[in-house]
């Protein structure tokens, strides 16, 4: 539950609650099992006991914020460590955590950054081309028509004056964006590894 009192500006939208912290799966009890992949919380509401650490280490701390940087994912990583040691995670819905982001989070410069993080993020989450027959530079053929939509959107809807519809078409393909780069990254780690090991 993010803090009432933060005020938002007229051109937010609730969607971009996801960037202050806002994590909602609905009202049922959902537990993590090999059926269901699902994220099950995110690090703003994920709590574990002591024990869990113990058996699965700590986070990554080059998957998290650290100062300015808005990287992400560590919450997801531990995630996948606890279920691999046999651990049952849950998302219990009457749990109620009260975030309180900083009003920074309310600005363009700031939604710019954690879209591109995202982007990134979902690249790390499932290895470029998987189950694709088509791939231009190890980045799904379907990506690159998603990206030029969202481009031509945000540049169409700003000529007509519409400037906050334009923004959330923006941020989607800055979120194409950060796919793009994470894929590249993974890309050239994965070559250098390869290299390193020969």
């Amino acid at each position: 539950m993010i803090k009432k009192d933060l005020l938002r500006p007229p051109w937010w939208i609730e969607e971009y609650d996801n960037a202050l912290g806002k994590f909602d799966a609905g009202d049922s009890i959902i537990l993590s099992d090999d059926t269901n992949h699902s994220t099950i919380g995110i690090g703003a509401n994920l709590g574990f006991k002591r024990s869990v650490f113990d058996q699965c280490g700590s986070f990554h701390p080059n998957l998290d914020r650290y100062k300015r940087k808005l990287f992400m994912g560590g919450d997801a990583e531990f995630a996948r460590r606890v279920e691999a040691a046999g651990g049952l995670l849950m998302y219990y819905p009457a749990a109620v955590v009260h975030h309180c982001p900083d009003s920074d989070r309310v600005t363009k410069s700031y939604l710019r950054r954690w879209y591109f993080r995202i982007g990134e993020w979902q690249a790390r989450k499932i290895p470029p081309g998987m189950n694709e027959t088509s791939t231009i530079f190890i980045v799904p053929g379907w990506h690159y028509r998603k990206m030029l939509e969202q481009l031509w959107q945000t540049v169409s809807l700003a000529l007509r004056g519409r400037h906050s519809e334009g923004f959330s078409h923006q941020l989607e393909f800055i979120s194409a964006f950060g796919y793009f780069w994470g894929a590249l990254k993974n890309s050239l780690r994965g070559i250098l590894l390869f290299t390193l090991q020969r």
